[in-house]
């Protein structure tokens, strides 16, 4: 087993994923000398000023808001720099959000969409279009915040019961390497150890099915319902 494809395969195969525990780790969430929830707030400052110089400002600190907020969850993550190196831009940063199961695609897209309309178009935005553009952006700092806290239990043990007997797997976040790392010991106490990092362009499609996959695991440790993880699992197979 040393594909993240096997794996999902084997576990879609088993009778039952047992959830024996976890641990968590302190995430180091960098400390900007203006935080996106700032942003955010300067946003709906702006919003009350019925003026040209009002809508503009609104636009600038949403935007602020949401790269900030991008740069904050892929910082923590140790992703940023390979989305810098990569030259990977807003919409690929949106787009893994969505990719790996945070969003939907149709709500990111909306979120690009209201953006360039607001960036790149050298007209006054009317007060409707900014509201939605700030309830977008408030939903994904939101949204965000919350899958970050989530992502503080970067470990989680289970006991595999299948056909053959008990196993154990281990799914967890190594935030030094930047990498998913699932160590498995089958029914036959054989050891498996699958890690998938994001190093170039090409390992951008397996590192999106393995951060998916260690999100649905994490969300099985609080949710506790079997059938719903199943679902999961053959969505990302």
């Amino acid at each position: 087993m040393t594909r993240v494809e096997e794996l999902i395969d084997w576990l879609l195969k088993c009778d039952y994923v047992q959830v024996e525990g976890g641990s968590g780790t302190n995430f180091e969430i960098p400390q900007y000398e203006i935080m996106p929830k700032d942003f955010l707030k300067y946003a709906e400052q702006d919003l009350c000023e019925e003026s040209a110089k009002g809508k503009i400002g609104v636009v600038a600190n949403l935007k602020r808001a949401v790269d900030s907020q991008l740069d904050l969850f892929y910082e923590t993550l140790n992703l940023k720099s390979i989305f810098s190196k990569n030259n990977l831009k807003f919409e690929k940063k949106t787009g893994f959000l969505a990719d790996v199961g945070m969003f939907q695609s149709k709500s990111i897209n909306k979120l690009n969409t209201m953006r360039n309309k607001l960036e790149h178009e050298y007209t006054l935005p009317t007060e409707a279009d900014l509201d939605i553009y700030y309830e977008m952006v408030w939903n994904v700092i939101e949204i965000i915040s919350l899958n970050m806290q989530l992502l503080s239990m970067s470990e989680v043990y289970f006991v595999v019961l299948t056909s053959s007997g008990e196993a154990e797997l281990t799914s967890k976040y190594d935030i030094g390497k930047g990498a998913v790392v699932f160590e498995v010991c089958d029914e036959n106490k054989q050891e498996y150890i699958i890690e998938v990092s994001l190093k170039e362009k090409n390992d951008y499609d397996i590192f999106v099915k393995a951060f998916k996959l260690f999100r649905y695991m994490m969300e099985y440790n609080y949710l506790m319902n079997y059938e719903h993880l199943r679902l999961k699992l053959e969505e990302i197979y």
